[in-house]
C-alpha cells in the first residue's frame, strides 16, 4: 500500500515540533551567511584586519539573506525528498497534491507563500485546524500538503 492510498495528515503540534527541530538546523546557516558577508565587508572597508565595527550590514541585505538561506535550505530538502532533517524525525513529509516529486518552482513559492501565511498572525497556518483537508494556505498556493508516513516496522532479531 503507497503513501498516496492512506494519506494521514500530521496534527498541529507534530508539525510545529518538526518546524522547531529544523529552526535550530537553519539558525546557524543564517548566522554563519551573515558573518560571511560582514567579514567580505569588513574586509573591503578595513584591509586586511577587517574592522568588524564597521562592517555593519543594511537592515535589508540580512533580510534577504535570511529570505534566501531558509528558501534554498527547505527547497533543497524538499526537492531531494520530500523531508527535511526534522520532518524526517517526526514522520511528516511534503508532497505534491498531484501525486508527483515537488519541484523547485514548489518549494519556492511554499516558502515565500509560508512568509504571508506567517505574516497574518499565524492565521495560514492555524487554517489547518479548521480545513478539511487539513492545508495551511500555503500548500494551497504551492499545489503540496504534509502528510504523516506510518511509522517503521519493528525487524525481529
Amino acid at each position: 500500500m503507497s503513501v498516496t492510498e492512506t494519506k494521514q495528515h500530521p496534527i498541529l503540534a507534530r508539525r510545529l515540533a518538526a518546524m522547531v527541530y529544523d529552526v535550530f538546523l537553519v539558525l546557524p546557516l543564517i548566522m554563519a551567511s551573515v558573518a560571511l558577508f560582514m567579514g567580505v565587508r569588513a574586509w573591503m572597508l578595513g584591509g586586511a584586519e577587517g574592522d568588524l565595527a564597521q562592517a555593519e550590514l543594511n537592515p535589508q541585505l540580512v533580510q534577504s539573506i535570511v529570505l534566501v538561506v531558509t528558501t534554498g535550505f527547505f527547497s533543497w530538502f524538499w526537492i531531494r525528498g520530500g523531508q527535511t532533517l526534522g520532518m524526517q524525525a517526526w514522520r511528516v513529509k511534503l508532497v505534491s497534491l498531484d501525486d508527483r516529486p515537488v519541484t523547485a518552482r514548489m518549494a519556492i513559492v511554499r516558502c515565500l507563500a509560508a512568509s504571508l501565511s506567517a505574516a497574518c498572525l499565524g492565521a495560514g497556518y492555524l487554517w489547518c485546524l479548521i480545513d478539511t483537508n487539513r492545508r495551511y494556505w500555503h500548500d494551497y498556493l504551492s499545489g503540496t500538503e504534509l502528510i504523516l508516513l506510518p511509522k517503521p516496522d519493528k525487524k525481529n532479531k
